[in-house]
């Protein structure tokens, strides 16, 4: 039932505007812009038309079959409004409007058993209440009272998070460095579409490679792991899970109507069953980009290189806080970079190309070197923009060719003015090699790709090559 949510045919508005100041105009504008090619259909009695689009006074008044309805009307006529969808046949609905199950808000545990009621006994199945809404890249549908997601790369990412700010939050970063999604959406209050359901839908979901959770409380932690276990094996998990002390706690219950529960319950209950954390936002997305671009690691033996000294200590030191292994080259590799950098340099791990920074040709041929290190499990490369006009010689090629011959993961730290390494940073994500802003987020994408290796292999018995 969840395909209809993500791929309808046709889509009803309730609650449609044309003030834009209302989000019953926002949703429809979000559609609109964002390509949608199905069938839209504004429901308000108020109107004959909206944005030349021909409106409606009911759901059931629509000529035509309805496979999603959007609500965005106040609490006390939402249960009308599912009814309606109901008799119309309709099979999933977005309901973005509050005040249902969050703590403080008067009759809000009766709206939502009344809702839940009338869904069931139609099959109704609802993101929300309390959401921003739904997006589909891969379709575009933006069903969500934001249009600017609709300028979202199409990728490979799902984020579901229990809060549409955090969405909106990571959107701005998205943007600036080209992270493409699948599906973004906010659960909410998660009436009868909660954490569980959505990684089931995922995990047979062709354009998802990697799953980003930001997860609050949930009423059945059981079931969550469970529906975990199911998808780890096939499919990398990335959570950032807050409510680690009592006064978020408290906030989560108002604010998506449930409570965050012991973190040190979760946290040993995600470590069980594979699911990879993130401290913050950035760092959610991030470690779900690498998972989506790069194998899992086959071992935990990192191989560091970086154009200047202190760069290539701070991926090191990184690595080596998350637990990671700077790998110990073979004599034939240390021996192969003693003959290419100067002496007067870091050369084994981490290896600093500073002095080789005029010569592409030379500093390929030593990541070649550590690339074709068996001693290698994955590589972290970190280069800043340092010179003037074209004395600095960026091996993209290289990378790329080495990633592609071994196998190995890779992630790259491209630290740069706005503008100056664009094209740099296209062509290394077109052949999945994912760059990021600082090196530590290079270091902890990269130590995400040794962790899934490791839980896929002790956890599920997967055989990595």
């Amino acid at each position: 039932m969840l395909h209809y949510i993500f791929n309808p045919r046709s889509i009803a508005i309730v609650g449609a505007s044309e003030n834009p100041l209302k989000m019953g105009n926002h949703v429809l504008v979000s559609l609109i812009e964002g390509g949608y090619a199905g069938k839209i259909y504004p429901v308000n009695p108020k109107y004959d038309y909206l944005l030349n689009l021909k409106a409606y006074p009911s759901v059931e008044t629509i000529p035509d079959q309805v496979d999603l309805t959007v609500v965005i009307v106040p609490r006390e006529q939402v249960v009308q409004v599912m009814e309606e969808c109901g008799r119309k046949g309709v099979k999933g609905a977005i309901v973005i409007g509050a005040g249902f199950r969050e703590a403080y808000l008067c009759d809000g545990d009766k709206y939502h058993n009344e809702l839940a009621k009338v869904t069931k006994k139609y099959g109704i199945k609802v993101i929300g209440p309390n959401t921003f809404g739904v997006v589909n890249l891969h379709a575009s549908l933006n069903a969500s009272f934001t249009p600017a997601f609709s300028k979202l790369k199409a990728g490979n990412i799902a984020l579901v998070a229990q809060s549409g700010g955090v969405c909106h939050t990571i959107m701005p970063y998205a943007l600036k460095y080209g992270i493409g999604f699948s599906k973004v959406l906010s659960i909410g209050n998660r009436l009868n579409v909660d954490f569980p359901e959505m990684l089931d839908y995922l995990l047979t979901d062709e354009d998802t490679r990697s799953i980003a959770i930001y997860v609050e409380g949930v009423d059945d932690p059981r079931r969550l792991m469970d529906a975990a276990r199911r998808v780890v094996p096939h499919k990398p998990i990335v959570v950032y899970k807050v409510g680690r002390f009592s006064k978020a706690d408290v906030a989560s219950l108002s604010h998506t109507g449930s409570l965050a529960g012991d973190y040190m319950l979760y946290d040993a209950a995600f470590r069980q069953v594979g699911i990879i954390q993130a401290d913050d936002c950035i760092e959610l997305v991030s470690m779900a980009k690498a998972l989506a671009y790069q194998p899992p690691a086959r071992g935990n033996r990192v191989a560091v290189i970086s154009l200047t000294a202190g760069p290539g200590m701070i991926l090191a030191e990184t690595c080596e806080r998350m637990g990671l292994k700077l790998a110990e080259f073979s004599y034939k590799t240390k021996s192969r970079i003693d003959e290419i950098v100067p002496p007067m340099t870091m050369r084994h791990n981490p290896v600093d190309l500073g002095l080789l920074a005029a010569e592409g040709e030379k500093s390929g041929e030593v990541i070649k070197a550590v690339f074709e290190d068996e001693c290698v499990d994955a590589v972290v490369i970190g280069y800043l923009y340092s010179w003037y006009g074209d004395f600095l010689k960026v091996p993209v090629q290289e990378v790329i060719e080495c990633h592609k011959a071994h196998g190995k993961p890779v992630s790259v730290c491209l630290a740069y003015p706005e503008g100056v390494w664009d094209h740099l940073m296209k062509t290394l994500e077109e052949n999945s090699i994912p760059t990021f802003p600082t090196n530590e987020l290079a270091a902890k994408a990269i130590w995400s790709l040794v962790e899934y290796g490791r839980i896929l292999r002790h956890k599920y018995g997967v055989s990595l090559g």
